[in-house]
Formats: C-alpha cells, structure tokens, sequence
C-alpha cells in the first residue's frame, strides 16, 4: 500500500508542475516548465545582447557567458543599466575561454537556454542540455532573419508592440541596404578588415558571420579565400600593397592614428584619404566579436562610410532611433555624430 502511495503521490506531483510549449525558430516544439520564463541563460554572447533589450523581468539572465566589457565591446552602464554588467560569467560552449557545465544550469534552475541557430557548436550544444533534461530554445541570429527574430523575442516576452517595432525598423533598414547594393553594385569597394595589435590579420567574412559583407557586396582581400573556419588569416604587407584596399575598418582603435605616422602604412590609399575606421562597440560590437542583432547597425554604418553619397539615410538619426528604440535611451548632445565617426 505504501509503495502505491509513492507511485500516486509522485505522479500527481509530476501532473501539478505547470508548463507551456513554444515553437522555436529552428520550428521546434519546446515544453518549458514554469508559467513564464524566469531562470534563462544563452550559449553565446549574441543571445545575451538580445535578451538584454526585451524584458524578461529581474534577474532572469542568471549569468553571463563573458565579462560584458572587453576590447571590443564598451559594456555601457548609462545604455545597459547597472545590474547587466555585474552578473557572474558562467562560461559557453567556446573553443577557447570557460566552459559552462549543464549540470550546473540544472541546479541554479534554468529553465531554458537560447541558442544560436548559425552556433558552429550548435549541435554540441543540444545535446548536453539534452542530456542535462534543459530545454534548448533556438533563435535565427542571421542579419536577414531579424525582423522575425525581434517578432519572435516580443511574442515570448509579451512585448509585441517592442517585437513590431523592432521589426519595422529592421525591415526599413534592410530595405536601405538593399537599395544601397543595387546603387553600387557595378562598383563594389576593397575593405580590409584589419586585425592584430599591428593589423597584420584579415578579418574575414564566414557563414556565421557574413552578413554585413554580404549585403554591401564589398571585396575582402585574396587571402580570405582560404581563411579557416575563425575568419582570421595572416597578410603579408606586401600582399596588402599590391591589393591596395579602398577602405580599412579595425577593432584596435590605436592603430589608425598610428598608420598615419608610419611611411608604409601611408603608402596604402585607405590611410592617405583617411578612410580607416574604428568599429563602433556601444554598448556591444556593431560588426562582430560577437556578431549579434547589432550588426544591422553596423551595416548601416559602414554601408554610409563606404558610399556616403548614395546612403539615403543619416546615421546619427539612424544611430539616435535605435538606440532609444532597443534600449531606451536617448543620445544627447554630439553623442550620436561622435559615435559613428568611426575615430
């Protein structure tokens, strides 16, 4: 009698816990217990960024997968609020940097973990969180996907009025974008993507990654035809002269003050017309290291530095609207013309 007490009271108790079912992006079904999500984690920095500008209540991002300002992306209190910031980094699903165990998201309560769908670990992924019985919600981080992403992340919030306006704008950027490619198609300029302290990298575009390439149509240089799956190749300067790119972009905000004192950086174009930008990072990277949501805006932004003429939009207006759209925040004063220079 008492064995068939057990059994009953451990299957009421397993028929009381309250649960909903959502279809994710990847058109999974994924049964989550709870009423609401209120315990969540992600596996990659891009789908923190995201969580960060719809609201899932207090402290429902248990952590974070890295520190939240790094070299390449500012992490801004006055953007993000104070508490972002001093959540613990857990760790991901990296190649290099810490190791997250699922076992430890089970006892903290997680009741879901978002995922990249372009995640090159993806796969990996699923199948610890399976094996740790957490549910994975799958989210298409790729730059076309957007407006159904911020549709997506407002009907599980439910934020839609945030969702559709987050769409709209996604969309009326895209609409830009691809204008601006069918202006300059006949004309595609030579970015190099510099990395390194010395900027002797190439950063190049990868399926993961190559939204913003992909729809200015820019060249990137002979190398990244053989770049490993990272993106990242070495150049040899003489190679880089004799490309001769029209424009150079960096993450090492030192570097181009110091190509303009040095004679061979000065032998390259880029460097003579002074077009050799700095990838904005406020409050996250607007290109990559991670590539996420912010990219769009990236575009934006190097699709007005490459071709300013042809650009029918103003980025600081651009910069100044998404900004008090995703995050609530109104850029004052020059902010907004000093955050796109690129300087």
């Amino acid at each position: 009698m008492k064995q068939w007490l057990g059994i009953a009271v451990f299957l009421i108790a397993v028929n009381s816990v309250r649960a909903f079912e959502i279809t994710d992006m990847a058109n999974r079904k994924v049964v989550i217990e709870g009423e609401r999500l209120e315990k969540i984690f992600t596996s990659a920095p891009s789908m923190s960024y995201l969580i960060t500008i719809f609201d899932f209540g207090t402290n429902a991002l248990v952590g974070l997968n890295s520190e939240a300002k790094n070299p390449t992306n500012d992490g801004s209190s006055y953007i993000l609020g104070d508490d972002f910031g001093k959540q613990p980094v857990l760790g991901g699903w990296f190649d290099n940097g810490p190791q997250i165990a699922p076992v430890k998201l089970k006892e903290m309560g997680v009741q879901a973990v978002f995922v990249r769908k372009s995640d090159p670990q993806r796969e990996k992924v699923l199948i610890e969180l399976e094996e740790a019985a957490i549910p994975v919600i799958i989210v298409d981080d790729s730059m076309e996907a957007l407006p159904e992403t911020f549709r997506f992340m407002g009907r599980l919030t439910g934020r839609t009025k945030k969702g559709e306006a987050m769409a709209d704008w996604a969309e009326t950027a895209l609409k830009s974008l691809n204008a601006l490619r069918a202006k300059t198609a006949d004309k595609p300029l030579k970015v190099f993507y510099a990395g390194g302290v010395e900027g002797f990298f190439a950063r190049c575009p990868v399926p993961s990654h190559d939204g913003i390439f992909r729809v200015l149509g820019v060249e990137n240089p002979p190398e990244c035809v053989q770049a490993p799956e990272r993106g990242i190749t070495p150049v040899s300067f003489e190679s880089l002269q004799q490309w001769d790119p029209d424009v150079i972009i960096t993450q090492n905000g030192e570097l181009p003050e110091m190509a303009q004192n040095d004679p061979l950086w000065k032998s390259l174009r880029a460097v003579r017309n002074q077009k050799f930008w700095v990838v904005p990072k406020t409050p996250f990277n607007w290109l990559d290291q991670p590539s996420s949501f912010m990219e769009l805006l990236g575009a934006l932004w190097l699709g007005d530095k490459l071709y300013p003429r042809q650009a029918d939009y103003n980025m600081a207006d651009e910069a100044q609207g998404f900004f008090w759209l995703a995050f609530g925040t109104k850029l004052r004063g020059d902010a907004p013309a000093k955050m796109v220079s690129g300087r």
